[in-house]
Parts: C-alpha cells; sequence; structure tokens
C-alpha cells in the first residue's frame, strides 16, 4: 500500500517486462484530483482504500474494508472525470495506449486500434506511412517501456544527418537505457543517451534493408515486390543511398534503376511468373 503514496518508490525496478519503474505513475491520478478509489483484490480478499492529500499536502491511504471475494487477482483504480474533461482524457488514453502490447481491454465503445506496422525487428519498427514521400519531415521516438519520446534530431550536433532520412520510426531501447528529464515527458540528452541513439542507428541501417529482402524472397511475382520496395522507401528520404535500389534482388538477380517503367525497374522476363 506504501507504494501509492511513497513518490519514487516501485516494485518493478528489476525488469525491462513492465513499466512503471520510475514510482511516480500510480501517483499521477493526484495530478488531476485531490482523491481517488483503489480496490484490491488479492489472495480471496477484496481491499478497499481511498488514497488523498491531507491538510498539509501529504499523501494518505486510508483502509475502507476488507471483505472475502472469490474473484481473480486484480485491481481497480477509480477516478471520477468532469463531463467536460472526457474527450481529452480520450485522445490521450488513445495515444497512448496504441503502443501497449497487449493493448488494454476497454469497458464501452471506447476502443483503441494498434497502428499497423510496415516493419518491425529487433531494435526498431516503423508505422505504415500512406503521405507523400517527398515530405522531408523527420519523426522518430525512443520506445522505451512502452512508452514514445520523441528524439530531437538536432540535439545530436553534426550526427542529425544519420537519423534525417527516417519517418514514422520507433527506436527500442531497454530501460534506463536513454535519460528521462525530470517531468518524464522527454529524453534528457546527455552524452550517453545521444550515443546510444546513434549506436541504434547504425543497427537499424542494416536491419531495414534484411527486413525488407525477406520480404521480397517471399514474393512469388516481380510484381508482389515493386509495392514492396515503394512502400518502405516512402518511409525514408529519398537521398538516402542506406536504401538504393540495388540493394535489393529478387530470385537473385540484382534490381538495378535501369530497368523500366513500373516504379523505375523493369521485369525481365524470368521474373515475370
Amino acid at each position: 500500500t506504501e507504494t501509492y503514496i511513497s513518490l519514487g518508490l516501485s516494485t518493478k525496478r528489476n525488469t525491462n517486462k513492465m513499466i512503471g519503474a520510475f514510482g511516480i505513475g500510480c501517483k499521477s491520478a493526484f495530478a488531476y484530483t485531490d482523491s481517488f478509489n483503489i480496490t484490491s483484490w488479492f489472495e480471496g480478499k477484496r481491499y478497499t482504500y481511498t488514497a488523498q492529500k491531507d491538510e498539509t499536502g501529504k499523501l494518505v491511504l486510508i483502509p475502507i474494508a476488507t471483505i472475502d471475494s472469490d474473484e481473480p487477482s486484480g485491481i481497480e483504480i477509480a477516478i471520477s472525470i468532469h463531463n467536460d474533461d472526457i474527450k481529452g482524457f480520450n485522445s490521450k488514453l488513445s495515444t497512448f495506449c496504441k503502443y501497449l502490447d497487449p493493448i488494454p481491454d476497454f469497458v464501452g465503445e471506447f476502443k483503441v486500434d494498434a497502428p499497423e506496422k510496415l516493419i518491425e525487428t529487433e531494435n526498431f519498427f516503423i508505422l505504415k506511412n500512406d503521405n507523400d514521400r517527398y515530405n522531408y519531415t523527420s519523426s522518430v521516438y525512443a520506445f522505451m517501456g512502452n512508452v514514445a519520446y520523441p528524439i530531437d534530431i538536432y540535439q545530436l550536433k553534426n550526427n542529425k544527418s544519420s537519423i534525417n532520412y527516417l519517418r514514422d520510426c520507433y527506436i527500442k531501447f531497454d530501460l534506463g537505457e536513454v535519460s528521462i528529464s525530470p517531468d518524464r515527458e522527454k529524453l534528457e540528452y546527455t552524452e550517453e543517451t545521444k550515443q546510444a541513439i546513434l549506436n541504434k542507428i547504425d543497427l537499424i541501417k542494416d536491419e531495414i534493408v534484411s527486413s525488407t529482402q525477406k520480404q521480397i524472397d517471399s514474393c512469388s511475382n516481380i510484381l508482389q515486390v515493386f509495392p514492396i520496395i515503394k512502400e518502405v522507401r516512402n518511409s525514408f528520404n529519398l537521398d538516402s543511398n542506406d536504401l538504393r535500389v540495388s540493394k535489393f534482388s529478387f530470385r537473385g538477380t540484382t534490381i538495378e534503376n535501369k530497368h523500366v517503367p513500373i516504379f523505375g525497374y523493369t521485369i525481365k522476363k524470368n521474373w515475370r511468373n
């Protein structure tokens, strides 16, 4: 019970499989309200508490009731929300929960759809992007503890060009691998954090090519190959040498720009069936 009223206290510091290691999230309800209710089911008992701030502003947990229960273990946090705030809560919840794996089940009509991924490897994933591929805006995130933190490429100084071509890219980090600012909303750009990002970029370049080639290898017809290459390239700056067409092959033959009409390539005779 002390976990809910002690800032910085967490029981999840020894794993990268769970969020909550900072010991702040379960107290976040106090940013919106001065009191909320907690119900815990554990080993045949149901415990009910009210968490609130006392007259000095100190966080306290008040036991309300303990009764027998045959329900499975679990926990419920109940917060009263003003009607005017419901739309904003839904928007924020949708943005946050879409990255969770698995996505939680919600009661009622509210629903969160998992984003469709174009590529996913051990070190990163890229969301499908149907926007104009000539849009050079970089959108790269550090994905740690199921939370996506935007990466400010300008913090990487002269090395920022190495990720300029990435869009809708989420780079995976273990908890603690990059530093988070005290407000837990963004990265803190220490030298260690910047180097960790750059190290991952080097791995990602090779993984993108390898992952794309695996998709091509599963194709039975060359016409299935072109959309794959086009879609992957849509997520990158067209000037990137790391995604030049000659990086890929179909049935043992390198795909070259000179080949012809469809997407800038030709259909070789032996590729047609």
